[in-house]
């Protein structure tokens, strides 16, 4: 985000640069004929409370006519929960994608179209791509609710192939869980290997393949989910320093409590008394972040502390009460920059360059917002490298003894990654 000020001496530009990538935009197309998947390698990681999914693609084109893009789908349920998608081809060479949902494979999978750019010409060498994604939600407690002292037993649902419009030479999958695997579907071949379960090699599989998986197993973490964050960012000159107030409503959608909360019990057994509920959490903040306050609707809470490292001051935030499944609290975190350490002045312009992804570890949100209050008389206001999925709104305010309107600026998402 760029700003100038009316003032030739105070000028403000500010960008906002952070954030894995969610596909906005629609193009319609088909999937080109022609086109085989030579190899197709996915590992599903559940150990952390967001599943995170790896896929290694090879593909020719054994048609006539060149190919542009490259299609492939998610079926319909980990598309809804999808929270960050990057794709990377030769090189690790980021590679754009949108949403392709002129293509209709059936069984409501949603489509997405990797633009190559360079045309793969007929007979070709392989291409290589590699896809990564994360998703929330998609680990669902079973049994649904647990006494304080239970393990947390979850299923994760899928399918034993990669689901891809095109036909695959060789398929291969693996699935890394957090705790003991009470059962498992198998699909010849099939391994298990300590907390690691192996599905494949699969031979010559025909497109839009589709076998439900199953992975039911212990998972003791806390499944927290921001279902609302907001970043509220004021810059002032003045102070030199930019302040930083975020307001969180969090729930852990994991097993729900079974029975009343027993306090002693979890005071004299902490670890085996609440396996998942979620003790504290951890904010990630800008390393020259200072002032630090965390406070919930009764006010100040002391119990937590600062640590830093060479990246950031890590806040260890302990609420009044442990947060057990079907849980929810709502709290305020919140810091001072000096305006050194979030703003630069190069040809006559201010940039301002402050975090933008949600800061709890490991959380990802519903909706996330960051606004961003420029200061008196900012204007030429631009906005670099914001992420797709970002909706961007303004308005004008005065505060006191104001002569002008201040801008502020509020980016807004939903399904935003921890980062």
């Amino acid at each position: 985000m760029q700003a100038t000020s009316r003032m030739p001496t105070l000028l403000f530009m500010a960008a906002l640069v952070l954030g894995s990538v969610g596909p906005v935009g629609a193009q319609e197309g088909q999937a080109m004929p022609g086109v085989i998947n030579t190899k197709c390698r996915r590992s599903t990681d559940l150990r952390g409370s967001l599943a995170k999914m790896t896929v290694g693609l090879g593909f020719k084109n054994k048609g006539k006519e060149p190919v542009s893009d490259y299609y492939f789908a998610l079926p319909k349920a980990l598309a809804d929960n999808l929270v960050s998608m990057n794709i990377t081809g030769a090189g690790k060479k980021p590679m754009e994608f949108v949403p392709a949902p002129g293509v209709d494979g059936g069984g409501g999978a949603v489509h997405y179209k990797v633009l190559l750019g360079a045309p793969v010409p007929p007979k070709s060498d392989a291409v290589d791509l590699q896809v990564y994604m994360m998703f929330t939600n998609v680990m669902t407690p079973k049994p649904p609710a647990v006494a304080q002292g239970e393990r947390q037993l979850v299923v994760f649902r899928e399918s034993h192939y990669w689901l891809t419009p095109y036909p695959t030479t060789v398929m291969y999958s693996e699935v890394l869980v957090a705790g003991d695997v009470e059962e498992y579907s198998k699909q010849d071949p099939t391994e298990k290997k300590g907390k690691t379960i192996i599905y494949g090699p699969y031979n010559d599989v025909p497109a839009y393949a589709y076998s439900p998986s199953m992975v039911h197993f212990a998972h003791d973490r806390a499944f927290v989910t921001a279902t609302s964050s907001s970043r509220q960012i004021t810059v002032s000159p003045w102070w030199s320093e930019v302040r930083v107030r975020e307001d969180v409503f969090v729930r852990h959608s994991g097993a729900a409590l079974k029975g009343a909360f027993n306090r002693a019990e979890y005071q004299t057994k902490p670890k085996t008394s609440a396996r998942s509920a979620a003790a504290s959490l951890t904010a990630l903040l800008p390393r020259e972040a200072k002032g630090f306050y965390y406070r919930d609707d009764l006010g100040n809470v002391s119990t937590s502390f600062v640590t830093k490292n060479a990246a950031h001051s890590v806040m260890t935030l302990r609420p009044r009460y442990p947060l057990f499944g079907g849980w929810t609290a709502s709290f305020t975190v919140g810091y001072t920059l000096p305006l050194s350490a979030a703003a630069s002045f190069s040809e006559g312009r201010f940039r301002l360059s402050l975090p933008l992804g949600v800061s709890l570890e490991d959380v990802a949100a519903d909706l996330h917002s960051v606004s961003v209050t420029l200061p008196e008389g900012a204007h030429d206001i631009k906005v670099e490298a914001l992420p797709k999925g970002y909706e961007e709104a303004r308005s004008a305010s005065r505060a006191f003894l104001d002569l002008a309107p201040r801008t502020t600026l509020t980016l807004s998402a939903r399904g935003v990654p921890p980062g």
